[in-house]
């Protein structure tokens, strides 16, 4: 197959750890509005609830280690395979990464709970190693069509309008970084080049955006919004503390239990 200049299609969903997954998840569905993309429940090795936000879920996930760090926190990337996994994994060495050995779940059980049939079909994952760190980037290829589910989920959250703050979807997964240049070269390898005007930008076929920018911390949401007027009059009414600044919003971590999340105009 011809990869043109990436091994993966766009980002499928962005995977944020917690101390307390049940609690984000009622912050972003409950609070925020958001639409569930699938149940909470044991998928395979981890306790996972999803969030949708149209382009893409947000992955309410507790990590392995109890004693890691209590705030949410995007902690992985989930990419769309551009081929088969064999051809990923070939590309990615091509590209000087070193990918895992595709790990299959099997179908997935789901005890006790409504099934949620796409998930329970089952998944293959490679994770990128030698690339990007933070967040962790992995290669999911699933046992269903992603086309049809990816239609569902923007039907989901266009039947609630966005919830109140009117989020349209996940403009970007923007990454902190102090070498601009050694991580841009890092992204480079694993989903091609960056934008010609904005070297720092990596845009992809499905999905948001991949941003860097300078600095240290964890990495930020950029969700867009239908009309910033109506997302400040909504944060102001819920009472959510938040940071105008020139060309987008920040909604302060300590309400949204250390995540960082931001609001921009759709474009």
């Amino acid at each position: 197959m011809t990869y043109g200049s990436s091994p993966v299609r766009g980002v499928d969903h962005v995977v944020v750890e917690a101390g307390d997954e049940h609690a984000l998840f009622d912050l972003l569905t409950g609070t925020l509005g958001l639409p569930t993309a699938w149940p909470m429940a044991q998928w395979g090795l981890v306790h996972e609830a999803g969030v949708g936000l149209g382009n893409c879920n947000i992955g309410c996930n507790h990590p392995l280690d109890l004693n890691s760090d209590p705030r949410a926190t995007v902690r992985a990337i989930a990419f769309e395979p551009a081929g088969t996994i064999a051809e990923v994994v070939e590309e990615l060495g091509r590209r000087g990464l070193s990918p895992s050995a595709p790990m299959w779940s099997g179908p997935i059980a789901v005890p006790e709970q409504e099934a949620f049939e796409p998930w329970r079909r089952g998944w293959t994952t490679v994770l990128v190693i030698g690339g990007p760190r933070d967040p962790l980037p992995f290669v999911c290829a699933y046992e269903h069509d992603t086309a049809a589910r990816r239609h569902d989920d923007k039907a989901r959250l266009d039947a609630v309008h966005g919830g109140p703050l009117g989020i349209t979807g996940l403009r970007a997964v923007i990454v902190h970084a102090d070498d601009l240049h050694q991580e841009a070269e890092a992204w480079t390898a694993l989903v091609g080049s960056p934008l010609g005007d904005r070297p720092t930008a990596f845009e992809m076929m499905n999905g948001p955006e991949v941003r860097i920018e300078s600095g240290t911390g964890p990495p930020a949401l950029l969700l867009g919004v239908r009309s910033m007027r109506t997302a400040l009059d909504a944060l102001d009414s819920m009472g959510f503390g938040h940071e105008e600044r020139s060309d987008h919003v920040r909604l302060e971590p300590a309400a949204l239990m250390g995540l960082d999340i931001r609001l921009a105009p759709e474009l």
